[in-house]
């Protein structure tokens, strides 16, 4: 049984929060909610929850400092950030703490449940993380070295936002954030270094070059490649093969 902690200093917001929950998921243990984010600290470490449900404007510490000091003890934890301010710079500061997603107030029940049931279709516990001051490096560096990896194979951005244990939407801004560009460009650009290599020393045709680099079809690939190299595949092979 998936066991809930809810820590919200306002009232009518924390009774809403438990109804919420209690209508659509009573296999799931609602623990003695906290008020304050020193609050959230202790009862994390009494009980151990599996879900965090957390406002990140709290008394006495703020939600991002009190995931900070839960992460140490209890890496598992995923944790839900509520946030009045759509503030990219809380996102960023997130990742490192291991924040699952944020929601947005106000939100609806709807939303609420679509990402509680995304945690309970993940895997119930976690690596363990290294200090937080390194764990942004840790995460996108296993970010690209799976995207590295796997670029051939179809693969879609939220394989590579499960592989880091985030969710997919705040993955792709925080990718974004420390690439410099999408997801889908990255994933591109690779592929048109492979293109590059194999219109130069390989006779392979152009159309079975798109195929195993999984273009959807040649025109594609050709719009692709000459976004980054402003030549056609064919060109390029015309003026750079020897």
């Amino acid at each position: 049984m998936y066991s809930l902690l809810i820590c919200e200093d306002e009232t009518l917001e924390r009774v809403t929060l438990r109804k919420m929950i209690e209508q659509r998921y009573p296999h799931i243990m609602l623990l003695e909610d906290a008020r304050t984010g020193k609050e959230a600290v202790q009862k994390a470490q009494q009980f151990k929850p599996d879900i965090l449900l957390m406002d990140i404007k709290m008394p006495e510490m703020n939600g991002l400092d009190a995931q900070k000091q839960i992460i140490a003890f209890h890496p598992q934890i995923k944790t839900i950030i509520i946030t009045a301010h759509d503030d990219f710079s809380y996102a960023h500061e997130a990742i490192k703490y291991r924040i699952f997603d944020f929601l947005l107030k106000p939100f609806s029940s709807a939303i609420l449940y679509d990402c509680i049931d995304k945690i309970l279709s993940t895997p119930s516990s976690r690596p363990p993380v290294q200090p937080a001051v390194a764990e942004e490096k840790t995460t996108i560096q296993e970010a690209l070295d799976y995207i590295n990896s796997h670029y051939l194979d179809n693969l879609q951005l939220t394989d590579v936002a499960s592989r880091v244990h985030l969710s997919e939407k705040y993955f792709s801004r925080y990718f974004k954030e420390q690439i410099g560009q999408s997801f889908t460009e990255y994933v591109n650009q690779q592929k048109v270094y492979r293109a590059k290599s194999l219109l130069l020393h390989t006779s392979v045709p152009i159309y079975k070059i798109a195929m195993d680099l999984n273009f959807s079809d040649s025109a594609y690939f050709t719009k692709v490649f000459r976004k980054y190299e402003q030549l056609s595949p064919l060109e390029f092979r015309q003026k750079h093969r020897l």
